[in-house]
């Protein structure tokens, strides 16, 4: 597992600590193959709001986006062994997220950084593989996943 991360902007270091080694092991979690690369980009506020303009026709800043080289059914295909693209390194996709609206809504959740920072990329992750939440099933889905990763990752889950 490779992961490239970026910040962009002035990010604690105890904040980046170990999210390579994290993310790398979420995505073996999540069965993926061994040669998966993953992009994370760390952005403001402004670069986040351009983004989801261009992409998601949006004209806000958002927390996180994802954008996913593959569907959901070809990286089940990829978990299982399948290997839809050509051989080399898999480039799962990129996540981009705003570390201005990640600092605010874990102030205003109440929680730490490292831990909105940490759903925030285990979202991301998520909807690289393929998983939304556009129904309350998918919805579900994606939560019980997300406390799974979470809390591989050693973070605070809530219990709801």
């Amino acid at each position: 597992m490779e992961v490239h991360l970026e910040a962009e902007v002035d990010v604690p270091v105890e904040v980046l600590a170990g999210w390579e080694r994290r993310l790398s092991e979420g995505m073996a979690r999540l069965g993926l193959p061994e040669d998966t690369v993953l992009a994370v980009r760390i952005v403001d506020d402004r670069t986040i709001r351009e983004l989801n303009a261009h992409h998601r026709d949006k004209d806000e800043a958002t927390d996180v986006l994802s954008f996913p080289m593959y569907t959901e059914q070809e990286v089940v295909a990829l978990r299982e062994g399948h290997l839809p693209v050509e051989p080399g390194p898999l480039l799962l996709g990129d996540i981009v997220v705003s570390f201005e609206t990640c600092r605010r809504q874990a102030d205003s959740y109440g929680h730490g950084l490292d831990r909105e920072f940490g759903f925030l990329l285990a979202h991301g992750l998520l909807h690289l593989t393929g998983l939304d939440h556009e129904t309350s099933e998918d919805d579900l889905r994606m939560r019980a996943e997300q406390r799974r990763l979470l809390q591989s990752w050693g973070l605070e889950v809530p219990n709801s």
